[in-house]
């Protein structure tokens, strides 16, 4: 996308660029908890940058996201929206007014671009809103229930992943199960699992293509904690994760957790010979 770029140091001269990259995450300094509000770093570059301008110098940047030659533009306070539809109160004589619905196509946030129901010259209620006693309306459509596809349930617990990172485990809807040192059974995350067995439900449950191995739009499709721990396998930096090089990641883990008593670490995750442990 076209883009101005207007720098404060050099008297907020305009300069041309393009739009080259949005980052597909959102940045970390904005996941604070006071905030709802995701921001995405995007990168823009300068067609022909002056000598003066500097790094870290403050600057405003405007990108078009659409453009239209010609097009008719209503103030947004003079459109009133139901559900999906969007509505204007037109004036069509004296003390007449009729409900019009109305056609948009985007807006700059001060304006609506009209695709089709306005004329030019036309004159509309800037309130609408506060007249909706005299507005013709369809009535707000209830909630409707929502039907899901048979067998939906099962995927609960065999396809989503856990969001907490720990997703390679036993599902929701299973109990693992519990030998004599305290290990989890061998499909678990247990110090005494198989780390043939884990990768395989790895591979089951991320490798969307079948290919056996994990690339980048595959570790993009996970929860953050997940893609991260699973991005530090890729022992070659290649970019794409093998399942040799998964194997190797769950051997060390394995051994790790062996090191430190289990899962839990100190003497709750060892167990006792011949206990079972109790998981929750």
């Amino acid at each position: 996308m076209p883009a101005t770029i207007k720098v404060d140091a050099l008297n907020s001269q305009t300069l041309k660029g393009i739009v080259t990259k949005v980052n597909q995450y959102a940045e970390q300094s904005s996941w604070g908890m006071s905030s709802q509000i995701r921001k995405y770093a995007v990168f823009v570059r300068i067609f022909d940058p002056p000598e003066e301008l500097k790094p870290g110098m403050n600057a405003s940047v405007n990108i078009q996201v659409q453009y239209e030659k010609e097009g008719l533009l209503v103030p947004i306070q003079a459109v009133y929206g139901v559900g999906d539809e969007k509505y204007c109160l037109v004036k069509v004589g004296p003390n007449r007014w009729e409900t019009r619905k109305i056609v948009g196509g985007g807006d700059n946030s001060t304006e609506l671009l009209v695709i089709d129901g306005l004329k030019v010259g036309e004159e509309l209620v800037l309130n609408p809103g506060a007249y909706k006693q005299v507005m013709e309306l369809p009535a707000a459509l209830r909630d409707t229930r929502i039907e899901l596809p048979e067998g939906a349930a099962q995927l609960v617990s065999t396809e989503v992943p856990d969001r907490s990172g720990e997703g390679m485990g036993a599902t929701a809807n299973e109990q693992p199960t519990t030998n004599q040192g305290g290990a989890r059974g061998r499909g678990g995350m247990g110090a005494g699992a198989d780390p043939e067995a884990m990768v395989q439900m790895m591979l089951d449950r991320f490798d969307t293509n079948g290919d056996g191995q994990l690339d980048a739009s595959e570790l993009d499709a996970l929860e953050g904690r997940m893609r991260d721990r699973l991005a530090q396998a890729d022992t070659d930096n290649d970019g794409i994760i093998s399942r040799e090089e998964l194997v190797e990641s769950s051997r060390r883990m394995m051994e790790q957790m062996q090191r430190n008593g289990g899962p839990g670490g100190g003497e709750r995750g060892r167990g006792r010979p011949g206990a079972a442990v109790e998981t929750n």
